[in-house]
């Protein structure tokens, strides 16, 4: 039987990336990431064109980006990996929900809409390994 709800690893962890959305965080060499660049969504564009190419070759409508982030590309311009373009949105030109439970702008997930594709980059290895069942079911819902 699949559990219900998550682990309290799994909810102190949200606490904690919450936290870091708000005041940064310290990289590992001593930098401090500013709160704006916390999370932003940056790693998505690295799959970008990937992403293009799957929603073109598959006539896809609609997407959820779950555990975007802040979603910053979504809405605005990147000059990153080989593209140049005015936003995701535009760039991909279908409709797009966004969900992190750690932003409270983009912290609620409609779970009676569906999509055609959901993306989930750079976030199931966040995810405390007894929760990635439930965490998987919640995605596919």
């Amino acid at each position: 039987m699949q559990k219900k709800q998550p682990s309290k690893e799994y909810l102190e962890n949200i606490k904690y990336y919450k936290k870091m959305h708000v005041e940064g965080y310290d990289l590992i060499d001593g930098r401090k990431r500013k709160p704006d660049d916390a999370y932003d969504g940056k790693s998505t564009l690295i799959f970008a064109k990937l992403i293009k190419d799957i929603i073109t070759k598959n006539k896809i409508q609609s997407m959820l980006d779950y555990g975007c982030g802040k979603g910053f590309y979504y809405d605005n311009p990147s000059n990153s990996y080989g593209l140049k373009i005015k936003s995701l949105r535009n760039y991909w030109g279908i409709d797009i929900d966004l969900y992190d439970p750690c932003f409270e702008k983009n912290s609620f997930l409609d779970k009676k809409k569906s999509f055609d594709l959901v993306i989930c980059v750079d976030v199931l290895e966040h995810i405390p390994a007894s929760d990635i069942n439930w965490v998987l079911e919640e995605i596919i819902n």
